[in-house]
């Protein structure tokens, strides 16, 4: 913004010279582009909005590159006073969402990824996660989460590990074909079953729903957080 002095067609030009340039993209088509940054998540809730979507949740928020291009193209042609109105970004964010749109645009021509996922992380986070023991980077941040949940709100902590040894013999019995992918969300849903115990009984479904959907879980995808949301309803209600 500030080489262009403010000028969302010069910034293009900028953009568009310098990643011409650039070697990282050499590698990137057809992998998946992780968006960090401020100004991508502002432009990633303005498509929310845009598409209705029904979650909030930034945090591996995924847009098809199509999409991520057509959408980009249209955020630059929007007038600068209409990009500053829009409510659903923070007012700090709004004067740079052409310019975040035209570098999108450019990384997508330059180099098309399989997709656009953002992520509500940063290098702050990149360095302190550097910093962990090796042991704790290994632990699967979805059940680490899910265990504190089910700590801090739940009647009987140890219930939900014992839930979760029954189903695990409930499906060995099946023959039903889990994965492990299956088996770990299957695993989050149990620890998360009775995190809404202190809520209403005809509320409890709905809370454990909204408290798990819109938890600040990493290492889940929003078809996965739904599938978990679900299981905390569904238990809620068979209570």
């Amino acid at each position: 913004m500030d080489l262009s002095e403010k000028s969302p067609k010069r910034a293009a030009k900028i953009v568009r010279e310098t990643l011409s340039k650039s070697v990282l993209l050499q590698d990137l088509p057809w992998r998946t582009f992780y968006a960090v940054g401020g100004t991508w998540r502002a432009l990633a809730r303005l498509h929310m909005r845009q598409r209705q979507y029904p979650m909030n949740v930034m945090h591996n928020y995924v847009i098809p590159t199509r999409d991520a291009l057509e959408f980009a193209r249209l955020v630059e042609r929007i007038e600068a006073d209409a990009l500053l109105s829009i409510e659903a970004v923070s007012s700090a964010r709004r004067p740079l969402l052409a310019y975040g749109a035209a570098v999108l645009e450019d990384i997508i021509r330059q180099a098309p990824p399989k997709e656009i996922v953002m992520s509500a992380l940063g290098v702050r986070e990149g360095l302190l996660y550097s910093q962990l023991p090796p042991d704790a980077r290994r632990e699967d941040p979805l059940i680490v989460s899910a265990r504190e949940f089910n700590q801090l709100r739940s009647r009987a902590p140890g219930h939900a590990e014992e839930l979760f040894a029954w189903t695990s013999r409930l499906m060995d019995s099946t023959h039903l074909g889990e994965d492990e992918e299956d088996r770990r969300l299957r695993h989050a849903a149990c620890l998360l079953s009775d995190i809404s115990w202190r809520a209403h009984p005809d509320y409890r479904g709905s809370r454990a729903y909204d408290l798990v959907v819109n938890a600040a879980f990493i290492g889940v995808d929003h078809p996965s957080r739904a599938f978990s949301g679900a299981g905390g309803l569904v238990s809620a209600f068979v209570e």
